[in-house]
């Protein structure tokens, strides 16, 4: 991978070990012509680049993230309805507010 330098991608990859990255116009000229120069070099790179993305991205990982999104999300929203007065929990659709209790 070829990227703008930021601290945020930086946090995830590390310079010339999985990603090749650059500051400016310049800076992305000589580092694609040096990539291009170095068959070698740029596919290790990239094979690297790949392996780290996919070792984080599989179905089942992909799952468990939703899923604790989801365990999140309900949560939350159980502690906003139990920290609510009656009144002011929302009606279920088909129902009015009082059919609830």
């Amino acid at each position: 991978m070829l990227h703008k330098r930021t601290r945020d991608l930086l946090d995830i990859f590390t310079e010339d070990e999985n990603c090749v990255c650059f500051d400016d116009v310049d800076e992305l000229v000589s580092k694609v012509d040096a990539l291009l120069a170095d068959d070698r070099r740029r596919n290790a790179i990239a094979q690297r680049g790949r392996e780290l993305v996919e070792s984080g991205h599989s179905w089942d990982l992909r799952a468990r993230t939703i899923l604790d999104h989801y365990v999140h999300c309900t949560f939350i929203k159980q502690v906003a309805i139990n920290s609510m007065r009656p009144s002011q929990v929302p009606a279920l659709p088909g129902r009015s507010s009082a059919s609830q209790s």
